[in-house]
């Protein structure tokens, strides 16, 4: 089932890219629709592969297992290898910091380099760390792309940023690269949602047909 606030908080993504002004339903409408056929046909094995982790620690998290996928596409296209510049791994590039603070919060030993390679610890950290982030900005009008942005660039960094200047989100997306950041994965978060939602709808389709068919044959 798909959270109504974080898919709000998509098309508020789009809106600010498109108009510059507060988002409009009209807008989220036609970029909704436009969506529908750009997105991709279907997802790919990659894709799938880590379906049931991230549902898991979706559902564990109360957080749309479709926008962690977003985030794993944009952080690191599914390569559960992949070591970032600064020193980020796996799935959701998770840094040592972020870490630390979920070991701290669940009461367990800080894992090492190696063991966030894990996916299903790696999904599991990220999931955590992206949900905190959205109940801190929640009162934000522009919570979604705030949350996406402290995902990427830290909490701290993120603050200094809001004083710097002066509490505009719009100023501070504008001018530093996790706005674009933040924007790419609303992008894919719509895309998944409908991809997900078209899945959903063909296999109702299928299950109905096939139903008809089994009635058909007893008669």
């Amino acid at each position: 089932m798909r959270n109504p606030v974080l898919i709000r908080g998509a098309f508020q993504c789009f809106c600010k890219e498109l108009s510059g002004i507060l988002p409009s339903l009209f807008i989220a409408v036609l970029l909704f629709v436009s969506m529908r056929s750009d997105a991709q046909e279907s997802l790919t094995f990659r894709e799938m592969k880590y379906d049931k982790m991230i549902q898991t620690s979706a559902a564990r998290h109360g957080v749309d297992p479709m926008l962690i996928k977003a985030i794993i596409f944009t952080e690191s296209s599914f390569i559960n290898t992949k070591v970032g510049k600064a020193g980020e791994v796996g799935l959701m590039q998770i840094r040592t910091a972020a870490a630390a603070d979920w070991a701290k919060a669940k009461g367990v030993p800080i894992p090492s380099q190696a063991e966030m390679f894990n996916p299903e610890l790696n999904i599991e950290i990220g999931t955590w760390y992206i949900t905190r982030a959205l109940k801190r900005w929640y009162s934000n009008p522009d919570f979604l792309r705030m949350a996406l942005a402290e995902y990427n660039a830290g909490r701290s960094r993120l603050l200094e940023w809001m004083v710097y200047f002066n509490h505009d989100t719009d100023l501070l997306m504008a001018n530093k690269p996790v706005g674009k950041y933040a924007d790419k994965v609303c992008r894919k978060y719509v895309e998944y949602v409908i991809l997900n939602e078209k899945a959903d709808a063909d296999n109702k389709e299928k299950t109905v047909s096939n139903g008809s068919s089994v009635t058909k044959d007893l008669l």
